[in-house]
Order: C-alpha cells, then structure tokens, then sequence
C-alpha cells in the first residue's frame, strides 16, 4: 500500500512539474507514464479482488445458510421437509465437515482481502484519474509544442536535433 502510495504521488508531482516542459518523451515522462501504467494494473487488480470478495461473500453467506439450516433443525433425525429436500440436496458427515473447513479458509481469505483493501478508499481511484487526465494534457502539450517547433524549424532553417528523437 505505502509503495503504490508514494508513486502516486511520485506520478502526481512529475506531471506537474513536467507542465512547462518542451522536450519530447523526457525519462520524466517514460517514467510518469510507466508509473501511471502500473497504478493502472493495480487499479484493475484491486477491482478483480473486490469482486472477487464480493462472489466469496455470497458463497459463504449461501454455505453458512446451509449450515444454519442443518443446525437448527427442530429434531436431528427427522427427514426433511419435501421443500428442504429440492432445495439442497442430501449432505452426509463428511461433506459437511469439508464445506465447514471450506467456509473457514473463505472467512480467512475474506479477511485478509478486506484488509488488503482497507487503504484503497475512493480518493485513491480518484487520484490515478486526476493523473490519467493530467497525462493527457501533458501529451497533448507536447504535441503542441512539437508542431511548434517543426514550424520554426522549417521556417527558419533551424535544426532541431529533438524532433523526430524517440
């Protein structure tokens, strides 16, 4: 969480003071845009995990139903009711205790995703757009720039050793 923190702000302060640049694609740059590609993977991730935490929820909440159900039955050795029965179908002992050690794993897997997750609140998903949108603008300035310069270039003659340098 720290290491995505500080290139966040790592990014967000070389956009910023790349505003006034007129170089082509600097290493400040290659390195915002890397940065930026690699919030932007972290971005994705942390989408997949909380979907991913949500689908585990709904499994454990769906098992713990089942359990619940299999636990407070009024009596134990009654047969189910015919309704119980099309619902799930029949579980012997080791079943159940495989779906118990199962929603056990997914309780501990839950938490450590919640946990995962606890830094990433929406300012952070805000942030890596707020640099997404000032990319751009950098891009589209040094493109401005560029044609600028090609234009000076041809009107007066000069070589620009920087255009056309990748």
């Amino acid at each position: 969480k720290t290491s995505l923190a500080s290139a966040t702000a790592a990014a967000t302060s070389s956009l910023s003071s790349g505003h006034g640049s007129s170089s082509k694609a600097s290493p400040a740059s290659a390195s915002t845009a890397k940065q930026l590609s690699e919030l932007e993977r972290h971005k994705t991730l942390l989408r997949a995990e909380r979907e991913k935490t949500q689908s585990l929820q709904n499994e454990l909440q769906r098992v713990s139903e089942l359990l619940e159900n299999a636990q407070h039955r009024p009596n134990a050795n009654a047969s189910p009711t015919k309704a119980e029965a099309a619902a799930r179908p029949a579980m012997s002992a080791f079943e159940k205790r495989q779906l118990e050690m199962e929603l056990a794993k997914v309780q501990q897997e839950n938490s450590e995703l919640r946990q995962e997750l606890e830094g990433y609140d929406a300012s952070f998903f805000e942030g890596i757009d707020a640099l997404k949108a000032n990319y751009q603008e950098a891009l589209t300035r040094v493109s401005k720039y560029e044609a600028a310069l090609q234009e000076i270039e041809d009107r007066y003659g000069i070589a620009m050793p920087l255009l056309g340098a990748a």
